[in-house]
């Protein structure tokens, strides 16, 4: 098991109600609040207050595909996923999706054109001289000036030394490092990507509430002094 946090920053998220996601006509999933008793459920983790909701995406794959005798170029791939909204003083702070990066990034860019006035996010962007600094890294990529090469990739465990990394962190180029942090006492095999997501890469016995990797995230916000 492993799973990703897409993570952004926010100052507005209004969906009180289930809403679908429509964009020129075409569907592309939905946003709906998880509700207790009539309001929004809300959960504490770690001293810090979420508000809960589940995403859906609709993904058009372009792949051929038959089902009995008839054939289709495209179909729609359905993702569901937990949303958590983190709250202070009743204002949002921060989104944290719970999906792939992919998903994760392009749900919330669809969510933003569908409904400009009720979400208004930007990317957490994560201190990687931090990260290298607190962790054992196993690996860094980062955009290359080379031509015709999009990202670079270190891999060991004396990459904190070579000196293409550490211009890569200096000049903001890093843009994925996965590395072994100890969270909560536990060493955890972790990355964090500059589109704001973090992965965890270890299987973490689940809890009543499901929520077994929303609280090491946090406590990887706490390492990493993300505020409150």
């Amino acid at each position: 098991g492993m799973s990703t946090f897409v993570t952004m920053n926010c100052t507005r998220f209004d969906f009180p109600t289930a809403l679908d996601i429509e964009i020129n006509g075409v569907k592309f999933g939905k946003i709906s609040p998880k509700s207790e008793r009539g309001v929004i459920k809300s959960l504490v983790i770690e001293g810090r207050i979420f508000k809960c909701y589940t995403g859906t995406y609709l993904e058009t794959i372009e792949e051929t595909i038959y089902i009995g005798i008839n054939e289709y170029d495209t179909y729609k791939k359905e993702s569901k996923f937990n949303i958590y909204i983190q709250e202070s003083n009743n204002n949002p702070k921060k989104i944290l999706v719970e999906a792939t990066t992919n998903i994760g990034v392009k749900y919330l860019k669809k969510l933003a054109k569908a409904f400009p006035n009720r979400i208004s996010y930007t990317t957490i962007s994560f201190d990687f001289r931090k990260i290298v600094t607190i962790s054992d890294v196993g690996s860094l990529w980062f955009k290359d000036n080379d031509q015709n090469v999009n990202s670079k990739g270190y891999f060991g465990s004396d990459i904190e030394l070579n000196t293409d990394v550490d211009n890569a962190i200096t000049n903001d180029t890093a843009t994925y490092v996965s590395v072994n942090m100890d969270v909560g006492g536990i060493s955890r095999a972790l990355g964090f990507s500059k589109k704001g997501a973090i992965v965890v890469r270890n299987n973490i016995p689940g809890n009543a509430e499901g929520t077994q990797y929303l609280i090491a995230v946090c406590q990887i916000f706490q390492l990493l002094g993300v505020a409150n």
